[in-house]
This record gives C-alpha cells, structure tokens and sequence, in this order.
C-alpha cells in the first residue's frame, strides 16, 4: 500500500508585518524568477519596457499601438499612479495587445483606512494586483499607495473594509511520506 501526505503551506516568503500599520515591511531580499517574453521587450532605441504600465484608464501587459498611429508603443518609466512617464515604440520582437486589461482610474477604487488611495495595478513579490490583497499581511487587507518605477509597491496602507479582495496563494504540494523527511529551516519547510 502507497502512503501519500498531503502537506498545505501558506506562502509568507520573507516578509513581517509593521505592528505599527500592518503593512508588508521587506526584510530580506529573496531572489524570484519571472519569465515572459514581455519582459525581454524593448524600444527600438534599446531601450528597456516596463510592464505593467498604464494609460488612460487601461493597464498594458504588453505593447500597445494606441493613439500612436498603428505602431506598438510601450512604457520605459512609470509615474508613481502606475501611468507611463517616458515611452518608446516598440522592437518587432516583443509581443503587441494581446493581454490588455481594463482598470479604473484611481479616483474610482479603493482607499486605506488613512483615506490614502490605493494604486492599480501594483507588482509584489513577482505578481500583479488589480485590487487589495492579503499576500504576506497575515491577513489584513492592503494596497500600494505609491510605486516605484518598475510598478512594483513602494507605499502601502490597510484597505478599508468596503473594497475588493484577493486572498494569499496557498500552495499543496503532495509528496511519498516514505521517500522524504520534511523539516522547517527558517521559515521554509524542505523534503
């Protein structure tokens, strides 16, 4: 008879709340790989896309060829909100509009509990949010309230209770209990 375990792990990664605010604070850097043919895009000047990006209401995964006559365009820079600053059309390599999602402007979404908007879409840990998540918060709602260039959160705030939610990712994994012995090695089990 196979004996199977099942083993349900919250991903944390290496992140603490701020008992202050209970807002992610990083305290380690921890290497993530993110692979898209989106991400190796550039200008044909060299010069490096950013995704996401947004403009005019709309966030782009990829190039986009509005309002620029018909040629792909993307992002190079980002203002704080997530709206492109500084832009370029794009290599014939990188893929165009095929992973376009509609976004409310800011004024349109939600707020912190210190009546702070909060900014969509934002990249964390490697993954975009279109609204409040619980990712590394122990369960307490937040939201970026500024960015930096990359689109990743810069500031953060605690969600009011009135706006949408993605809850954390729970990874299950199952594995032969006769074939490995688990152990916790700081704050990360291992087979």
């Amino acid at each position: 008879m196979k004996t199977t375990c099942l083993i349900v792990l919250l991903c944390i990664g290496s992140t603490f709340a701020d008992p202050k605010n209970t807002r992610p604070v990083k305290t380690r850097t921890t290497p993530s790989v993110v692979t898209s043919v989106a991400n190796e895009c550039k200008t044909t000047n060299g010069v490096a896309c950013t995704f996401p990006f947004m403009y005019s209401g709309v966030t782009y995964q990829t190039c986009t060829s509005a309002q620029n006559n018909g040629v792909d365009w993307c992002a190079t820079s980002l203002h704080e909100t997530g709206e492109a600053k500084n832009y370029g059309n794009c290599a014939s390599n990188c893929p165009g509009d095929t992973n376009v999602v509609t976004t409310q402007k800011p004024s349109d979404n939600c707020e912190t509990t210190d009546n702070i908007q909060c900014v969509f879409p934002f990249l964390y840990s490697g993954a975009s949010y279109s609204h409040c998540t619980t990712q590394d918060n122990f369960g307490v709602n937040w939201c970026a309230t500024s960015l930096h260039g990359s689109g990743e959160a810069k500031d953060y705030g605690t969600c009011k209770s009135d706006c949408p939610v993605k809850a954390a990712q729970v990874t299950t994994t199952a594995f032969d209990c006769k074939k490995h012995i688990f152990f916790l090695y700081i704050h990360s089990f291992y087979a």
